[in-house]
């Protein structure tokens, strides 16, 4: 493994010139095929998913739409969502586990 001394950083404690093992943990990958849909549209409906780190999307009216996402395997993900509807907003969390290398169905119905 080649290592540029100007990299260094006292968390990955790394001496040049000496023989040394590093175990690098990478995380499976996993794939979330979320299923939206609104049942039951009235005039003015809104969903709102958070994906994390600001990251939001927006449907409106009648909705029925599959995304499908790259996310970490071998862990449990919380998808957060607002429903704007009558001029009331409810908020929601679900939690999804998602085996590594496997693609896992979470359908959301409002």
């Amino acid at each position: 493994m080649h290592h540029t001394p100007s990299y260094s950083s006292s968390i990955y404690f790394i001496n040049v010139g000496e023989h040394q093992t590093q175990n690098i943990y990478l995380s499976p990958h996993a794939w979330l095929k979320l299923h939206i849909e609104n049942v039951n549209p009235q005039p003015g409906d809104r969903i709102r998913l958070s994906r994390g780190e600001g990251v939001m999307y927006d449907y409106f009216g009648s909705v029925n739409e599959i995304k499908l996402e790259l996310r970490r395997g071998n862990a449990d993900h919380i998808i957060s969502y607002s429903v704007f509807r009558n001029n009331d907003v409810n908020q929601y969390f679900d939690t999804v586990f998602l085996p590594a290398f496997d693609t896992t169905y979470h359908k959301i119905e409002y």
